[in-house]
């Protein structure tokens, strides 16, 4: 595993099952929201997981923050391509592939598919991925 790990503050956490890997990815838990990472993943490089924006953003009218932090969840057997930023509130299922420079920004629900883009969304249904080259 090669990156960088930043624990912010108190009451949070991040956990990775067994058999991930990283090649270089950088991941903030921060204002006490976890990210979860599953088991058997493959991250690239050049690749952000954030719980937070690190700033705060507020709104003129009200007065308050409008850009809270969220807990971030990643299933078992994800690939994370190149480039990308997985931020607050994201969920990954299981068996699901992140194209390269996407940026994942919400919930998704459905497994086994491939989900691209900026802002990312579910490009191809029914796919899984191997390690290896077949």
């Amino acid at each position: 595993m090669i990156g960088h790990i930043l624990l912010k503050g108190k009451k949070q956490r991040i956990s990775v099952g067994d058999r991930t890997t990283f090649k270089h990815v950088y991941l903030l838990s921060q204002e006490g929201k976890n990210i979860e990472i599953g088991k058997d993943c493959m991250f690239s490089y050049d690749i952000a997981v954030r719980t937070t924006d690190a700033h705060s953003v507020i709104d003129l009218e009200t007065n308050e923050r409008i850009n809270q932090a969220k807990e971030v969840i990643i299933g078992d057997h994800v690939w994370v391509a190149a480039s990308c930023l997985i931020s607050k509130g994201a969920v990954i299922p299981n068996d699901c592939i992140i194209g390269a420079r996407s940026v994942v920004t919400k919930p998704f629900a459905e497994e086994h598919c491939t989900i691209a883009g900026s802002p990312a969304k579910v490009i191809k249904t029914g796919t899984t991925w191997c390690r290896d080259r077949i």
